[in-house]
């Protein structure tokens, strides 16, 4: 079981994005990098958008002398195989208005090879 988090900051980005999209849903991947993201519109319609937020060590782009290998770091926390799970909008809402994550500085979730959880 691992944890995977971004920033208050990052989430917030994330939030707005499907708020303003009006998207239900958003997701974790792992393939180049290990990221929380939510697209909207197309690229043969030209208006294709993303808000991608990296989990801390697993940016492509990243400075390997501070934060190690991205693609080390994205194995050693997810495994080997690629994935890409759909989570609900209403987890990133929830951060921002339950009382319970108020002090909270780092939006959360557990993954395992069964489920997916939101860490309270």
């Amino acid at each position: 079981m691992t944890t995977a988090s971004i920033t208050r900051e990052q989430a917030k980005a994330l939030y707005e994005f499907c708020t303003k999209n009006n998207l239900d849903e958003w997701f974790i991947a792992k393939d180049h990098g290990a990221y929380f993201g939510a697209t909207a519109g197309s690229n043969n319609a030209g208006n294709f958008s993303n808000s991608i937020h990296y989990i801390k060590g697993c940016n492509p782009d990243q400075d390997e002398e501070k934060e190690g290998d991205w693609y080390d770091n994205a194995h050693d926390k997810f495994g080997g195989d690629d994935f890409g799970i759909h989570l609900p909008t209403s987890w990133l809402k929830a951060f921002f208005t339950d009382e319970s994550f108020s002090k909270k500085r780092n939006f959360s979730i557990r993954v395992n090879k069964s489920s997916v959880s939101l860490i309270c």
